[in-house]
């Protein structure tokens, strides 16, 4: 297994201790309620991760989390043979993980969604792939109740419903049970040490939203005022109190971008001006995109390769735009460095979005150690 699958399983073994120790405190409290697992396989441009979640019902209290991943992407493979031992990879290490509470992927709900990687192919190799992972998982006694080509907008609702399911959890769940219990309060300080003395991510807050960016696609989703008179049928839904605002881009994810910046004739003189030109030229739809006002949003989380790299440069847990472009120049003057590039590109995307140069964003990878990612939500959508 690569080393990255390694890194993800110790995480969720940390996680589940604290999770499981949460269990059993709200049963002294009078919860009652049976253990119901779900698994969602999200390939990616990337890599292909196997999510498995387990819930107390009824509830729908997380009170599992477990993620094994394998690469390439399956749009990557030439072979047949060689995409059905990788994703024969992904469900021997899934298994071991479920037969350690009695079950496996037979017995548990389990839908397959690709994203940006197989949006952008052809429709005849889309099919091809797709019959590939059913009779993969057929050939080893899984019954996938979807199997699915996810539609962008759909990744970005449900990244930010995801968002919203956790501030809840992190809320009411994590801190009543985890901060006013001894043992689980050790325990969960362990991990994360401010955790009862500092939670960032309040439950009170009435705008939230997310920017995604994956290898392939680049999600966009917020929460904007019901009263708005902006209301495109394509990127807006209507809630109850709000209304949403969602947008999704194929092929201006991290990787497809930086392809696309070796094609530009200037690329080769590699100075830290040209990457500002390319990304800024790459980014002009983007300024002129009509969307409701970000800086609205109260709390606006970056996702994914946002805080992948944006955490490399050296934000921390909270940044601002200013805080950003400022390490941009001290690491990158005088770099050519690919990792500049993508850099450059990040910042030009978050400036194409009207982000004030001040306002406060939270680049975050998960939430009190659950992955923030869209396939919670639609494991929910499976209970």
């Amino acid at each position: 297994m690569l080393l990255i699958c390694l890194l993800k399983f110790t995480l969720s073994i940390t996680v589940n201790s604290f999770l499981s120790k949460m269990r059993d405190v709200m049963i002294n409290d009078g919860f009652s309620g049976e253990q119901k697992f779900v698994a969602v396989i999200d390939a990616g441009s990337t890599g292909t991760r196997l999510n498995i979640f387990g819930f107390l019902v009824p509830g729908n209290i997380l009170d599992f989390f477990s993620i094994e991943r394998v690469s390439p992407g399956l749009h990557s493979f030439e072979s047949k043979d060689d995409m059905e031992k990788n994703l024969k990879k992904l469900i021997d290490n899934s298994n071991k993980t479920l037969s350690s509470y009695g079950t496996s992927l037979e017995k548990v709900p389990v839908v397959f969604e690709a994203t940006a990687g197989m949006r952008m192919i052809d429709p005849a190799r889309k099919k091809k792939i797709l019959n590939a992972v059913e009779l993969t998982f057929c050939s080893n006694k899984i019954k996938l109740h979807d199997i699915n080509i996810l539609n962008g907008l759909n990744e970005g609702i449900y990244a930010l419903e995801t968002l919203s399911f956790l501030k809840n959890f992190n809320f009411n769940v994590l801190q009543k049970y985890g901060c006013h219990d001894d043992i689980l309060r050790a325990s969960m300080t362990q991990y994360i040490p401010d955790f009862c003395t500092n939670i960032n991510m309040k439950k009170q807050c009435k705008y939230i939203g997310i920017f995604d960016m994956g290898g392939g696609s680049l999600q966009i989703a917020y929460e904007f005022e019901k009263s708005s008179s902006y209301n495109d049928p394509v990127h807006v839904i209507e809630g109850k109190d709000k209304k949403i605002f969602i947008a999704s881009f194929d092929g201006w994810g991290l990787n497809e971008a930086m392809s696309v910046f070796k094609k530009f004739k200037n690329y080769k003189i590699r100075k830290k001006s040209t990457a500002t030109e390319i990304s800024a030229e790459l980014m002009k739809d983007f300024k002129s995109l009509e969307k409701p006002n970000i800086n609205d949003v109260n709390e606006l989380y970056l996702l994914s390769y946002f805080y992948e790299k944006l955490t490399q440069l050296g934000c921390g847990r909270e940044t601002t735009y200013n805080e950003i472009e400022k390490l941009y120049k001290k690491r990158c003057d005088d770099s050519s460095e690919q990792f500049c590039d993508e850099i450059s590109y990040i910042i030009s995307f978050i400036d194409s979005m009207n982000v004030d140069h001040g306002k406060k964003m939270f680049v975050v990878h998960d939430i009190a150690g659950i992955n923030l990612n869209w396939s919670l939500s639609r494991a929910i959508m499976l209970l």
